[in-house]
């Protein structure tokens, strides 16, 4: 469960002990430079997930739920 404030209001969190990261995988035909390059693509992310809410805010990026 990643640490959000919102969740932070019902949930009581402990200090973090590992980082999660996000990683994008593509074809390797695929130019991805910037963000706004994966905003032209379509992205399958876990529904409510903060995968969801990040890539969700990405300049158009459509996703997939």
């Amino acid at each position: 469960m990643a640490m959000t404030p919102e969740r932070a209001k019902s949930v009581q969190y402990s200090k973090p002990y590992i980082a999660n990261k996000i990683s994008v995988l593509a074809e390797k035909n695929l130019s991805i430079k910037s963000e706004a390059d994966v905003g032209k693509l379509s992205v399958g992310v876990p529904k409510a997930s903060i995968q969801d809410n990040l890539v969700s805010k990405i300049a158009g990026a459509k996703v997939l739920r």
